[in-house]
């Protein structure tokens, strides 16, 4: 009889935990298509202008298809996510895809993080660029930021769609224009006097003084980037340095507006390989005025040091 009992005993457990199993499946895909629906909320393709936070004006066409999606995270999981194509068209054609967004229901806002890597003046950096939208009935309100520097942003308040692509919505707008791959946005020069410390050999040599000019040139050929610069004081940068002997160095920089500081690196292999760099700040005493310091891994003197000079910008 204890051993009837006991079978019985085991099989309603064995039971109730299939009984759990399939209450438990049926509960996630409920949750599933319950949090499926709320995302429907945003979901939808907007059409618009982006513009300027801090300028105000119109900085191109904007397009934001928002689809819902799931992601598997195991066997027995999945969540719904969202995912967000941008094209933008300005002074360059742009299409970015944004994966793995979410949105929060209770506070109606759609937000997604693409994290982009590249070479600054004082090497590789990596920056966030989010996409943030409140939808509000038939619009989509909000702005594409870089994290740290939201007076840069740009926004939009966007209208939903009925019918039609992205590229349909923005071919009255695609002309040749549009799509030139490389743009002068920056172009800076400026002279003055230096001080050149590689000829010393000791702290009693005297420097060399000689002139110099110095330009600075924003040349973006990547698109992407072209469309990231818009929202950042940071402009990539090529920086010459010109030496009244006919040396000239060039570096890969980055101008930043915000501090008004240049940064620039360079590299050289022939007839043998050293690094230069360069640092130029605005000066306190002098209106329109730069600091600058160039560095070479040759001058083994005063740390590096190669050469100080105060320039002024040729206006």
């Amino acid at each position: 009889m204890r051993l009837v009992e006991a079978f019985y005993c085991i099989t309603m457990v064995l039971c109730s935990g299939c009984t759990r199993d399939s209450n438990f499946d049926d509960y996630e895909k409920r949750k599933l298509d319950e949090d499926l629906s709320k995302i429907t909320e945003v979901t939808g393709l907007y059409t618009g202008e982006l513009i300027s936070k801090k300028s105000k004006q119109s900085l191109g066409k904007l397009v934001i298809e928002i689809q819902e999606d799931t992601r598997v995270l195991d066997l027995d999981t999945a969540v719904p996510v969202l995912r967000g194509k941008v094209i933008f068209l300005g002074d360059t054609k742009v299409r970015l895809v944004f994966k793995d967004s979410y949105y929060d229901s209770t506070l109606k806002k759609f937000k997604s993080t693409l994290s982009i890597s590249s070479l600054s003046g004082e090497g590789r950096e990596t920056k966030e660029l989010d996409l943030i939208g409140y939808p509000e009935g038939e619009t989509l309100r909000g702005s594409i930021e870089f994290f740290g520097y939201g007076e840069h942003a740009g926004t939009f308040v966007l209208e939903k769609q009925k019918s039609g692509s992205a590229e349909d919505l923005l071919k009255p707008f695609d002309d040749a224009e549009s799509n030139s791959p490389s743009t002068e946005t920056f172009n800076r020069s400026f002279s003055g006097e230096a001080s050149f410390y590689n000829k010393m050999k000791s702290s009693e040599d005297k420097a060399e003084i000689r002139n110099v000019a110095l330009s600075v040139s924003n040349f973006v050929n990547n698109p992407e980037f072209k469309f990231f610069e818009l929202f950042s004081p940071k402009k990539k940068v090529s920086v010459v340095l010109d030496l009244d002997t006919d040396i000239q160095y060039v570096y890969d920089g980055e101008w930043d507006e915000e501090s008004q500081r240049l940064t620039g690196r360079g590299f050289y292999s022939k007839p043998f390989y050293f690094e230069i760099s360069i640092q130029c700040i605005a000066s306190k005493d002098i209106k329109g005025a730069f600091e600058c310091k160039a560095y070479s891994s040759r001058q083994k003197f005063k740390d590096g040091l190669m050469m100080e000079a105060t320039v002024l910008e040729i206006l």
